[in-house]
């Protein structure tokens, strides 16, 4: 959803959400890049203040999401934004017949 481009720009759904946030209640934010992996030490270390990722775990039950990694002393809100996967396909696409026959199971 979101990434840097090559000129380090931060670009996405994310970054566009919360600069249009920050704009709005006149903060400044300053985007980096953390590895997946490291969000809890950057959170932890005050190395970053927020942190948004896509995924959580189950947003049907969000409360009973795996937050292994999340940090003490930390909160996790309520999902912002709910999605679901799909994919367009030509019409004469082989993924169109798979799909096409799911669509009774439906």
């Amino acid at each position: 959803m979101d990434y840097f481009s090559a000129e380090g720009k931060a670009i996405g759904f994310n970054t566009a959400l919360v600069a249009e946030i920050a704009k709005r209640i006149g903060m400044n934010v300053e985007f980096i890049s953390v590895d997946s992996g490291a969000r809890a030490v950057a959170l932890a270390s005050g190395e970053t203040d927020v942190i948004f990722w896509s995924q959580i775990g189950n947003f049907n039950d969000w409360k009973k999401a795996d937050t292994g990694d999340q940090p003490e002393n930390t909160i996790v809100t309520e999902p912002y934004m709910k999605s679901t996967l799909c994919y367009i396909v030509r019409e004469d696409s082989p993924l169109a017949e798979t799909r096409a026959g799911a669509a009774g199971n439906e």
